[in-house]
């Protein structure tokens, strides 16, 4: 299934110690990690820790732009 499929790429793109997958003609997936850093809640306005933490970023392909861009 569908779900089988993308949680199995998204294993991968975490497990990768490259920290980059590129599909040819797709784009690239890559893991970085933002630092720790202090938030605010809107409403109290009490200031708390925001933990550094890992996330997954796509940068798409030329070709991909190129296609989607086409189907406006």
């Amino acid at each position: 299934t569908s779900k089988a499929l993308l949680e199995r790429f998204l294993y991968i793109v975490k497990a990768n110690k490259s920290k980059k997958i590129k599909i040819s003609k797709f784009g690239s997936f890559y893991t970085h990690e933002t630092p720790q850093r202090i938030g605010r809640n809107p409403i109290t306005k009490e200031n708390f820790i925001i933990t550094s933490r890992k996330s997954i970023s796509f940068i798409a392909s030329k070709k991909l732009l190129s296609v989607v861009n086409l189907s406006k």
